[in-house]
């Protein structure tokens, strides 16, 4: 989220009001006056600071592969931001795709999709969610995706996320800031995310943010970043491997909170972008819109059209294109000495 200097200055008003709600808010909640409920499981919080753009999604998937993977028993719960279903949502029950994305939300369909064995519930009132997964699937963790500022439930882990290249910003409406950079002390766990890898030139930063960030926190600050591992064809699910994008001209579009670092993997992997649409978060894609896509693909004589996994998802349900259409597939890695489970200490 970028804002014109000009217009974010406009906003500190609004932002200093927001940021009194938002301290009266976790002041009630503090204190007990707001309930905050306690539920027979355990309860991992997956967040972020800010709107949008450090990569809950994959590491939401990296917890709930990780504890699957241990045997225990884990279900997933979101809001189901854009989702058009109403109350309690089943998007998976650990077996079947129960309904489709524009039902469930584009990010908890894509965690179905992704994790056939982990049960994925959708509801904006998540201890109802977490009521239901307890309920039907007798779940004994819950991962609460984007639950930083969800307080209503409480949590034995709370995981934020921060982009390793953030800097000092305004809260809303003046920046992409929720809460100020202090309520870093309900952490438990940081990831510094995006990070580059160990001992190359931009190695020395992630030390420089890590010290920024220990004013606010006394947590461990976990360095990882999210790379690519597939390149897969939206018709087919042909994995066709990175490979193919060295040097290649490419046409790519992403409706994300962070299209410039989607555009950014794709040049460490060596293409060439000779063009990048830039669309709304979780913008919902017509006929049309790929039409253009592709029109400029041509005009450019672009070999590849690429875009997000997530973005995937937000495709239309048929349309014909004169060369394959690509999605990146992106996974989360650890890049210092850390365990999950060990981290959960249960």
């Amino acid at each position: 989220m970028k804002l014109n200097p000009f217009v974010s200055l406009l906003m500190v008003p609004f932002s200093f009001l927001y940021g009194t709600a938002v301290a009266l808010r976790n002041w009630l909640y503090n204190r007990g006056i707001k309930v905050s409920h306690r539920l027979d499981c355990r309860v991992i919080s997956v967040g972020n600071l800010s709107v949008g753009g450090t990569g809950k999604t994959p590491m939401v998937e990296c917890f709930a592969r990780r504890l699957h993977g241990d045997g225990r028993g884990v279900a997933i719960l979101s809001r189901g931001y854009r989702g058009k279903g109403k109350g309690t949502v089943i998007v998976s029950d650990g077996v079947n795709l129960l309904v489709d994305d524009r039902y469930a939300g584009d990010e908890p369909y894509l965690l179905a999709s992704r994790l056939r064995s982990v049960p994925i519930i959708v509801n904006r009132d998540r201890v109802k969610g977490a009521e239901e997964a307890l309920h039907r699937f007798h779940s004994k963790y819950l991962i609460l995706d984007d639950g930083f500022q969800y307080r209503r439930l409480q949590r034995d882990l709370d995981v934020v996320l921060v982009d390793f290249q953030s800097s000092p910003q305004r809260l809303l409406p003046a920046g992409p800031l929720r809460e100020p950079w202090r309520n870093l002390r309900r952490a438990d766990l940081i990831f510094l995310t995006k990070c580059p890898l160990p001992g190359g030139s931009n190695w020395e930063l992630v030390a420089g943010q890590k010290d920024f960030l220990r004013q606010f926190t006394e947590a461990p600050i976990v360095a990882c970043r999210h790379h690519p591992v597939k390149l897969v064809d939206v018709k087919t699910r042909e994995d066709v491997g990175l490979k193919i994008l060295h040097n290649r001209k490419v046409v790519a579009f992403a409706g994300i909170a962070n299209p410039a670092s989607f555009r950014l993997t794709l040049l460490d992997e060596k293409s060439k972008v000779v063009k990048f649409f830039r669309f709304p978060d979780h913008y919902r894609y017509g006929t049309k819109d790929i039409k253009r896509i592709f029109s400029v693909s041509s005009e450019l004589e672009g070999d590849l059209v690429v875009t997000t996994e997530k973005d995937r998802v937000r495709l239309p349900r048929e349309f014909d294109i004169p060369i394959p259409l690509y999605f990146l597939v992106i996974e989360i890695e650890i890049l210092e000495e850390f365990d999950v489970l060990k981290a959960l200490k249960w």
